[in-house]
């Protein structure tokens, strides 16, 4: 009877084992899903990341683009007041000399007529 025991214990060792590596095979394959989808959840934010990223490139980009046209107007501008300045200026000079003229044409005529 000690072999038919032995055999029995035998057999109630193995199932302890047998349940003991399942046990462990089920918390190492719980932890391994974890570790999965810490890695899922990580790869999605740096999708996330990168689409953000790629739009603020864009809008960079945008920005740029438009300060440099905002740039070339201002040049522009600064362009036309010189030469609106240079032709500001010569029709100054015209005009004093036309009032000048007219003030000369006055004096004139003032003198002429007093007989001077």
């Amino acid at each position: 009877m000690d072999k038919k025991e032995d055999i029995n214990a035998s057999q109630k060792d193995l199932e302890d084992l047998h349940r003991k590596f399942d046990d462990h095979y089920a918390d190492r394959m719980d932890r391994i899903e974890r570790k999965l989808n810490q890695l899922t959840d990580a790869v999605v934010s740096i999708a996330r990341a990168e689409e953000k990223i790629a739009v603020l490139i864009e809008d960079t980009r945008e920005i740029k683009d438009s300060l440099n046209q905002h740039v070339n107007r201002i040049q522009q501008l600064e362009v036309d007041v010189e030469q609106t300045k240079g032709g500001l200026s010569n029709l100054s000079k015209f005009l004093w000399i036309v009032v000048g003229a007219l003030v000369a044409g006055v004096v004139t005529f003032g003198l002429g007529q007093l007989g001077v």
